[in-house]
């Protein structure tokens, strides 16, 4: 066993997680004891003979200093230091790239990249480059690996420059890396993480399908008074009154839009969608929103609100931060989208539905209180704060919708 490359390296492992790296002027020192080396035996001549061995060529060569056991010097080592001085010359012997250089090599190329679609993805670059700075790491938000951390940002600018297109996850693998796997077995977790932290995406199950990669196309479901213009024919689906179904693609082909209604309502979860859709309003169309709408869903959206500018639209989601974000990015189509059942009368109402969240949560919540673009919803997060509830849109009635 190479003892010399073991004890540094162990040494430089300890050095990397430590203040002393984060805070160059900390006078703390890197140490090991006995108990960090426990594939050597000590008790082993032929194992600590050359250890011991590997420990004084270390001194002699300046790049560790020892504390022996007092009155067993050269024979019972009480800590091993880490030479300050010699760092640099440590991770030369040794071949390795000092954390610092990789960290630094990362922080080089994010620092390059502008972001021009995607804006959230700026957010992220803005949170990475000051967490650099100020203790010279990526981490949490990027590996301290080059290559691993490069794929990553290379990632985000192919989907950058790609925005509004959609790839099949294995399509896009094999695109990006050229291996229709790599994605989803090296860098899709980290990545996913990224969306859910820094974009209105607050679920992984809604991540990908954000950023344009899906395993399966993106489905259009309403109920109620709708006929579509496809191809020169009008197709009438009000015929159908438990639910209508089209391939995202098709919402590409629709010429027209005639709905003879005056009220829209988006609902996010499913099983809400159904419990309106057994309802069999006449005045209304049901639209299943889902989590964050696709490319296609909001062109379908935005079809419905151009043509009919004029009807009452109201959206319905879960009362926590999801549902928030979902409602601001209708509202952002058409600034007339009314919240329904997202109220303080609503959550308490199902006090009894109540969930709670965590520290992380209630801090998102804390800085949405105090944001303009949810001026609207003001009372009722103090009133989640307070309370430190939330409500699944899943144990709430369907009331009808007044208009």
């Amino acid at each position: 066993m190479n003892y010399q490359a073991l004890i540094l390296n162990k040494l430089l492992d300890k050095y990397e997680k430590s203040k002393a790296y984060k805070k160059r002027s900390s006078k703390r020192r890197t140490q090991l004891n006995e108990d960090d080396f426990s594939a050597v035996d000590f008790e082993n001549y032929n194992e600590k003979e050359p250890f011991f061995e590997a420990v004084n060529e270390l001194i002699d060569e300046g790049y560790i200093k020892v504390d022996w056991v007092d009155f067993e010097e050269g024979y019972i080592l009480k800590k091993i230091f880490l030479n300050r001085d010699a760092i640099d010359f440590v991770y030369i012997k040794l071949g390795r790239i000092s954390k610092h250089d990789k960290n630094y090599s990362i922080y080089k190329l994010l620092k390059t990249t502008e972001f021009k679609n995607y804006l959230w993805m700026n957010t992220f670059k803005d949170a990475v480059l000051d967490k650099y700075e100020r203790q010279k790491t990526v981490s949490p938000y990027l590996l301290e690996n080059v290559e691993r951390s490069s794929e990553m940002i290379n990632t985000l600018i192919f989907l950058d420059n790609h925005y509004g297109e959609y790839w099949h996850e294995r399509y896009f693998s094999s695109i990006v890396y050229n291996d229709s796997k790599y994605f989803r077995s090296i860098i899709r977790n980290k990545l996913m993480w990224i969306i859910v932290n820094f974009s209105e995406v607050t679920e992984e199950e809604y991540a990908l399908d954000y950023i344009g990669i899906r395993n399966n196309p993106e489905q259009i479901e309403w109920s109620g008074q709708l006929k579509l213009k496809i191809k020169n024919q009008w197709i009438d689906f009000s015929i159908i009154d438990n639910g209508n179904i089209i391939n995202g693609s098709t919402v590409l082909q629709i010429q027209d839009i005639e709905c003879k209604v005056n009220k829209v309502l988006f609902v996010e979860n499913r099983a809400n969608y159904e419990m309106a859709v057994r309802e069999k309003l006449k005045d209304t169309l049901v639209i299943y929103h889902g989590g964050f709408a696709g490319r296609e869903k909001r062109i379908f959206f935005k079809k419905i609100f151009l043509k009919y500018p004029k009807f009452d639209y109201y959206h319905w989601s879960d009362i926590d931060i999801g549902g928030f974000r979902i409602f601001l990015t209708l509202q952002k189509m058409h600034p007339l989208v009314k919240s329904y059942l997202m109220d303080v009368e609503t959550l308490e109402k199902y006090r009894n539905k109540w969930n709670g969240y965590s520290n992380k949560y209630k801090k998102k919540l804390k800085v949405m209180v105090v944001e303009n673009k949810y001026s609207q919803f003001h009372e009722l997060i103090e009133y989640m704060i307070k309370h430190n509830c939330r409500l699944e849109q899943e144990n709430v009635e369907f009331e009808g919708v007044d208009g």
